[in-house]
């Protein structure tokens, strides 16, 4: 299998080690988005010319190592039904950062809730 996407290229020169194939075929899968079905890690695998045994341990590995951080849906909350939206910003003293970032955390309607440094 050949790659031609520069940008594995680019991320492999920072890493510690080299990507293995099976690694290198899964990254480019990944930066072409997940595909949209019903078996999303089988067509993946597949798209990576992979068996899904084979893709779930490095997808979990790569979780566990921190190389990846989240894997989720991003969907058009229009087509959802979703039409209301918003991104709140606080300025919270240094030492209540914690306590207010659990506390907003704890709300369901909170997706992120993070100290985002402004230095």
């Amino acid at each position: 299998m050949t790659f031609s996407i520069p940008r594995i290229k680019f991320i492999e020169k920072k890493m510690k080690y080299q990507l293995s194939d099976i690694e290198r075929s899964i990254l480019a899968v990944l930066q072409d988005g997940f595909p949209k079905s019903e078996n999303t890690y089988k067509d993946m695998a597949e798209k990576a010319e992979i068996e899904t045994r084979e893709l779930l341990p490095v997808l979990e590995n790569w979780k566990h190592d921190g190389k990846l951080r989240r894997i989720g849906a991003i969907f058009d909350r229009f087509k959802v039904g979703l039409y209301g939206w918003a991104m709140v910003v606080w300025q919270i003293e240094e030492g209540r950062i914690e306590a207010v970032g659990e506390e907003l955390a704890g709300f369901r309607a909170v997706s992120h809730a993070y100290d985002r440094n402004t230095d």
